[in-house]
């Protein structure tokens, strides 16, 4: 069973300070090797109390999944944490969602990943880290060759069209990354087509979230193309992004020929009743979609 830190209550009935737990926290990662699980979401640190954390990795430490979400790291206290996991094996899992980390933050991460062997990493969350077109762009040059990670969350981090479109090149050759969140970074008609033409090639990747990135008819007809001779991808994730009928009529042609997806989500989407009729018609011959989810009309 996987030891995880909780921080004890000190009194009944009374929330303990932030602080209280994230240092109870910390020493229960410095007393217990055997610790395989270190969840500090949500609580403010310092760089001194990362610098105790990243000591613990790696002196002696079995924690495989640290979360340290919404925490305020920033591009120093990120930079020496990626110190630790090089010396720190066991970590298989991290989360950095909702910090700052921005695009210095990520070039140490990259800096990490272009190394064979540097990091064993296999999860990386980095949504809303506000990493910008350089952060995306140093991100990818570093994982172009990695292979190790295999789930990386980058939705809502600023990446853009170009940043979006760098991404789509790294996954030309990575065929070790199978989930790929790109949620909400405004890829746009151009950034659905580079990530259109991985599909076309790219048969390592399952699970890929392109919601909420305007990518409009035309981005879901490359899209579609791409489902029509892809059989890898199972997981589709195109909610909110300003596709008519027209969008939905190319995904539902793509849906008579596509043998491996099992979930597509149109949600928020203007597919109207022409669309959703297409849609209807398609699933009648697929025998592969479980679930599609889109609005009612």
């Amino acid at each position: 069973m996987a030891l995880v830190a909780v921080a004890p209550a000190t009194d009944l009935g009374r929330a303990r300070p932030p602080s209280e737990v994230l240092q109870a926290r910390i020493s229960s990662l410095e007393l217990d090797s055997a610790l395989e699980t270190l969840d500090l979401d949500g609580l403010p640190m310092s760089l001194q109390d990362v610098v105790r954390i990243a000591e613990a990795l790696e002196f002696d430490s079995s924690v495989s999944s640290l979360s340290l979400a919404d925490c305020r790291l920033g591009p120093g206290e990120v930079g020496r944490l990626v110190r630790a996991l090089k010396e720190a094996r066991t970590v298989k899992s991290l989360s950095l969602a909702r910090n700052p980390v921005g695009a210095l933050g990520a070039a140490s991460l990259a800096s990490a990943f272009a190394k064979e062997g540097s990091v064993a990493l296999k999860s990386l969350k980095l949504e809303q880290c506000q990493l910008g077109l350089e952060g995306a762009q140093k991100l990818a040059r570093g994982l172009e060759k990695n292979r190790v990670l295999k789930v990386l969350d980058l939705s809502f981090s600023g990446l853009t069209e170009p940043g979006c479109a760098r991404l789509a090149v790294m996954l030309r050759s990575n065929r070790t990354l199978d989930t790929v969140g790109l949620a909400g970074n405004a890829a746009g008609a151009f950034g659905a087509e580079m990530l259109a033409g991985v599909l076309s090639i790219n048969n390592k990747l399952k699970s890929l979230d392109l919601s909420e990135n305007q990518v409009g008819d035309r981005g879901a007809k490359a899209l579609a193309a791409a489902l029509a001779k892809n059989s890898s991808l199972t997981d589709l994730g195109l909610a909110g992004n300003e596709i008519g009928a027209r969008g939905a009529r190319f995904i539902a042609q793509a849906l008579l020929k596509n043998k491996g997806l099992v979930s597509l989500d149109l949600e928020y989407n203007p597919i109207g009743q022409a669309g959703a009729r297409a849609l209807s018609d398609a699933l009648d011959t697929n025998e592969s979609l479980l679930t599609l989810t889109r609005d009612e009309v």
